[in-house]
C-alpha cells in the first residue's frame, strides 16, 4: 500500500474544501427530500440530549439525559433508523441556525460528510498505487454522478450510509497489513460507525469476506477470519453504545428492529418498464446504475474494475471495491427483494463505482505514456492527461447544468436522457423534490386558508417548507382519514379530504404513485402551472374550479 506525501494531504484537503464551497453554493435551489423532515426533527433532538448529556456530565449528574422519557423523546421518534447521520445534520444544524436559514442549517453537516468522502476516495485511490490524477477523477467522479450531486446536499441517510460504508471497507483494507490489536479493534469500530449509520450496512462483512476469500496471500491468515468474525459483535456493541434508544428494553427492541426491516417493513410499490412492482424483476438494480451512471463514468469504472483480474499493484483495492461494488445490487437481485425510490437504496453502488473510475482513468494514462514512441513532450502529455480529465467528467457536469436541482430526474446517454427514459416507461421523478419550485407559484395564486393536497405523507415537506417560510403559513394540507403527522404536535394547519375536495394538488410526476383516483384527477383537471424538462412534465399544480 502506497503512502501519502504532503502534496496528496493537500489536495485531498483541497477536494474536501472546494466540494463544499460548491455543495454550499448550489444548495439553495434544492428541494427537501421526502424523509429530510422527520430526520431534521430527529436530528434536533438528538443534539439538543446531547447537550443535556454533556451538561450533566459536567455536573456529574446525568439523571436528566438518562430519564426514560427523555431518551424516548429525543430518539424515539424514526427509531427505525439509528442515530449518526441524523445526528450529523443535528449539529450542523446547532453549528449553524442562528446565521443560516432552514434547510440549508440541516444539510451542512451532511455536505460536510459527502465532501470527506470524496477526499477519502482520493486517499484510497492513492493508497492502491493509483496515480494522482486518476485518484482525483475518481474523487471527482462520485459528484459528476448527477444523482449523487443531488443526494451530497441533503439531510438523507443513503449518501452518509454509503459514505460509512466505504469508510468501514477502507479501514478494514488499511489495517489489514497490519497484525497489532488496533487493526482488530479499528476495524471493528468502523464497521460499529457503519452500522450505527444505516442497518443496511450490515452486509459489510459479506463484501469483506468474499475479498479475503479470492486474495490468495489474505485467505490463509486466520487474523484476518478472526476480525472478519469480530465485526459483528463490535457492531452490535457499537451501535447499542451510540443509540440510548436500545438501552432499555434491549433485546425486544433489537428484535422489533429486525422484523421491521426483515417481515414487517411496510410496503413501498415501484414503477419500472411502465408497470407498478412490490416485488421487482432481477434485473431492476443493473438496469437502474446503468442508466442512471454518466456512460463515460461507467465506462471507465469498469475499465477500472477490469484491473481486478489483471497482476498488478491495484488488483487488490480493484477486487475489493469491485466486490463492494456488487453487493447492493446482488442483494436487490434476490427472490422476493423489495427495491424502491430508484437509485436511493443502491447508493453504496455508485460510491464505489467512483473509485473503479479513478483506476480506469489511471489505465487510460498509462496508455497514454507508451505514446511517448510517438515523440510526444512530456509536456504535451501533461496537457493530452488535464483534457481527458475534462472530457472525462464533462457529460456529468453538463447534465448537472442542464437539469439542477432536479438530478433524480437524471439518466444517461444509453437510454437518451431524461426524454429517453420517459418512453422506455422508467420513473421520471421521486422523493417529492419538484415541490420547491411550485411553492412561490402556489404562494401567488392560494387565497388565505386555501387547502392544498399532496401525495399522502409528503405533507411533512410542505409543513417543513411553512416553518423554513418558503410556504405561507396559512394554508391548510389535505389529508385522508387516519393519516397523521409528526408535525401535528406543533400546531400544523389540516384538514381530513380528498384530492377533490381540495382547492390546489401538486402532482409529482412519479408514477408509482400514480394511483387510480390520482389518473382520474389529472384526466378530469387541467395543471394551472406545469414545469418540464425537454418536454417531460417533472411537477404540475392544479387549482380546483368553483362553480
Amino acid at each position: 500500500m502506497r503512502a501519502l506525501d504532503r502534496y496528496d494531504r493537500w489536495i485531498a484537503l483541497t477536494l474536501a474544501l472546494g466540494v463544499f464551497i460548491l455543495l454550499f453554493a448550489t444548495e439553495g435551489s434544492v428541494a427537501v427530500g421526502w424523509d429530510e423532515p422527520i430526520y431534521a426533527e430527529n436530528g434536533q433532538r438528538i443534539v439538543t440530549w446531547l447537550g443535556t448529556f454533556l451538561r450533566g456530565l459536567a455536573r456529574w449528574d446525568l439523571s436528566e439525559a438518562l430519564d426514560p422519557v427523555a431518551i424516548g423523546l429525543s430518539f424515539g421518534l424514526n427509531h427505525e433508523h439509528p442515530p449518526i447521520a441524523k445526528a450529523v445534520s443535528g449539529i450542523g444544524w446547532a453549528l449553524t441556525r442562528n446565521w443560516l436559514p432552514l434547510p440549508t442549517a440541516h444539510r451542512v453537516g451532511p455536505m460536510a460528510l459527502s465532501s470527506a468522502l470524496v477526499a477519502l476516495i482520493y486517499i484510497a485511490v492513492r493508497q492502491a498505487s493509483g496515480g494522482r490524477l486518476g485518484a482525483i477523477a475518481g474523487a471527482l467522479a462520485l459528484l459528476d454522478m448527477p444523482r449523487l450531486f443531488f443526494h451530497a446536499h441533503v439531510a438523507g441517510l443513503d449518501l452518509p450510509a454509503a459514505a460509512m460504508w466505504f469508510f468501514a471497507v477502507w479501514a478494514f483494507w488499511r489495517l489489514a497489513d497490519r497484525r497489532d490489536v488496533w487493526a482488530w479493534l479499528g476495524s471493528g469500530l468502523a464497521f460499529g460507525l457503519a452500522l450505527a449509520t444505516k442497518i443496511s450496512n450490515v452486509l459489510i462483512p459479506v463484501g469483506l469476506g468474499l475479498w479475503i476469500l479470492i486474495e490468495a496471500d489474505r485467505r490463509r491468515r486466520w487474523d484476518l477470519w478472526g476480525r472478519l468474525a469480530l465485526l459483528p459483535p463490535m457492531g452490535l456493541a457499537t451501535i447499542i453504545t451510540l443509540f440510548p434508544w436500545l438501552w432499555s428494553e434491549t433485546i425486544p427492541k433489537l428484535i422489533e428492529w429486525v422484523r421491521f426491516f426483515t417481515v414487517s417493513h411496510y410496503e413501498i410499490y415501484q414503477y419500472y418498464l411502465g408497470k407498478t412492482y412490490l416485488e421487482l424483476p432481477w434485473h431492476y438494480p443493473y438496469v437502474i446504475v446503468a442508466t442512471t451512471t454518466p456512460a463515460f463514468l461507467l465506462g471507465l469504472a469498469i475499465l477500472g474494475a477490469a484491473r481486478a483480474f489483471k497482476a498488478g499493484p491495484t488488483r487488490s483495492a480493484a477486487r475489493l471495491w469491485l466486490i463492494h461494488a456488487l453487493v447492493m445490487v446482488a442483494w436487490f437481485t434476490r427472490p422476493g427483494s423489495r427495491a424502491f425510490d430508484s437509485d436511493r437504496l443502491l447508493m453504496p453502488t455508485y460510491v464505489f463505482l467512483a473509485p473503479l473510475a479513478g483506476l480506469g482513468f489511471d489505465a487510460l494514462l498509462h496508455w497514454l505514456q507508451s505514446l511517448h514512441a510517438l515523440r510526444i513532450t512530456h509536456y504535451v502529455l501533461r496537457i493530452t492527461h488535464c483534457v481527458l480529465l475534462l472530457i472525462s467528467l464533462a457529460p456529468g457536469a453538463i447534465a448537472i447544468v442542464q437539469l439542477h436541482p432536479f438530478e433524480l430526474a437524471y439518466y444517461n446517454e444509453l437510454v437518451g436522457g431524461v426524454r429517453g427514459a420517459h418512453h422506455l416507461k422508467l420513473e421520471t421523478i421521486y422523493w417529492a423534490t419538484t415541490y420547491r419550485a411550485v411553492l412561490p407559484e402556489l404562494n401567488a395564486r392560494a387565497q388565505p386558508g386555501a387547502t392544498v393536497w399532496v401525495m399522502p405523507n409528503s405533507w411533512d415537506v410542505l409543513y417543513y417548507y411553512q416553518k423554513a417560510g418558503l410556504l405561507r403559513e396559512d394554508l391548510v394540507m389535505v389529508r385522508p382519514p387516519g393519516w397523521g403527522s409528526f408535525y401535528d404536535d406543533s400546531g400544523v394547519n389540516w384538514v381530513e379530504g380528498s384530492i377533490e375536495e381540495a382547492d390546489f394538488a401538486i402532482i409529482e410526476y412519479r408514477q408509482t404513485t400514480f394511483f387510480d383516483y390520482v389518473v382520474a384527477y389529472m384526466e378530469g383537471h387541467q395543471p394551472v402551472w406545469m414545469l418540464d424538462y425537454q418536454g417531460v412534465p417533472l411537477v404540475a399544480l392544479y387549482q380546483r374550479r368553483h362553480g
